[in-house]
């Protein structure tokens, strides 16, 4: 029997308006233009921008400010957004106020860089300082993690999976990007970030250390939530990519600063895994369980658990009891415990190899195709001019 002339229509008609609606999604979706910047430059691989930033910390600044703030200065219309969405306008003015406080805290080779960006960029000097200490004053990473050493893995190889799960506003989740630091005397490392942070929430460097970023704020070793004479914990988790090789290096690192709030840093080497719990107080080295180390956004260790009821860190256990993992064994759990429109990135670092699977877009980003970014030979070309 043939279809109603005039349901044929309608379907044809609903059709049309789908296709044009998802045509016009794609078409104002943000897409970074590729293009080079003294020693920098942003390209493609396979769909991901990816910025090589190259030189001294004023040379960093202004590549970073050229190729990446400044094709994302639309994010900067739409600061009364973010503050009320995360809950920050009533730090925000206090933050402004206290500008040159907070920033008299930040390494002195980001404070160039923020100063090199705002001018190359037109971004206010005073929004990218507050971009990269507000995490410290109030939680909003509700975020996954997953370390799998060697033994464990069908690869042979370490892997760190982590999903990042934050609130998006603005769209945010379109202008990520992967950004590669060859800082002169520093160990070159990358970062998957957004326009504004100079810091690091996920990464991994030329070592083959990667790291994630996960919130946490309830401990019981009494220390306060924010300690405002400490390195802010994006710029101190750069630090740990610039200067640190191993999972050892990195706790001595970080027991040695100042730290201005309470975290959970997933951390994998090319032997193994952990994860450093740390407040303002304490530093707590976790190991692995038979070769997997999980992580939420709640302390374990001794010193400082309090509460440990997490339904995605119970999920997440299963692994320690399964088979090895694969790439797509890590993707798939990522996915059980992916947090819907929170999820805006989900990633795969392979310290052996050195290369990065990475997805984002309309959460959960657990629902997309991994693409890989070798970053082996990202950690040493040279641009050409």
């Amino acid at each position: 029997m043939g279809m109603n002339p005039h349901k044929k229509v309608f379907v044809v008609a609903f059709g049309l308006s789908l296709f044009t609606s998802i045509a016009a999604d794609a078409k104002d979706a943000f897409r970074y233009p590729e293009a080079k910047h003294g020693g920098g430059e942003l390209r493609y691989v396979h769909d991901i921008p990816v910025a090589t930033l190259a030189g001294s910390p004023k040379e960093i600044g202004e590549q970073w400010g050229a190729l990446v703030l400044k094709p994302g200065s639309k994010l900067t219309e739409s600061v009364d957004e973010f503050l009320d969405r995360y809950h920050w306008r009533g730090i925000y003015g206090v933050a402004l106020h206290a500008g040159n406080a907070f920033i008299s805290h930040f390494p002195p080779g980001n404070v160039d860089e923020i100063d090199a960006a705002a001018k190359s960029s037109g971004w206010p000097r005073e929004l990218i300082t507050f971009a990269n200490t507000a995490l410290d004053m109030r939680q909003i990473f509700h975020c996954s993690a997953l370390v799998v050493e060697g033994p464990r893995s069908t690869t042979g190889g370490p892997l760190l999976g982590r999903n990042l799960d934050w609130p998006s506003v603005a769209k945010l989740e379109d202008y990520s990007v992967v950004v590669v630091y060859r800082p002169t005397g520093k160990r070159a490392f990358a970062s998957v970030s957004w326009p504004g942070i100079l810091g690091c929430t996920s990464g991994m460097n030329e070592k083959g250390l990667a790291v994630a970023m996960l919130d946490a704020r309830e401990q019981k070793d009494g220390a306060a939530n924010f300690n405002p004479a400490g390195i802010p914990t994006l710029l101190l988790i750069r630090r740990v990519l610039e200067e640190c090789g191993s999972v050892e290096d990195a706790a001595r690192l970080i027991r040695s600063a100042e730290r201005a709030a309470p975290l959970n840093l997933a951390v994998c080497d090319r032997k193994r895994g952990a994860v450093i719990e740390i407040t303002p107080r304490t530093v707590a080295l976790r190991d692995s369980i038979d070769g997997i180390a999980i992580c939420t956004n709640h302390f374990r260790s001794a010193e400082l658990a309090t509460s440990k009821e997490c339904w995605r860190y119970e999920s997440l256990e299963k692994s320690i009891t399964g088979d090895k993992l694969s790439i797509a064994g890590i993707a798939k759990r990522l996915d059980d415990v992916n947090q819907g429109e929170l999820t805006l990135q989900t990633m795969i670092f392979e310290p052996a190899t050195l290369k990065l699977h990475l997805a984002f877009g309309d959460p959960p980003a657990t629902k997309k195709a991994m693409s890989e970014v070798e970053l082996s030979h990202l950690f040493n070309e040279a641009v050409p001019h």
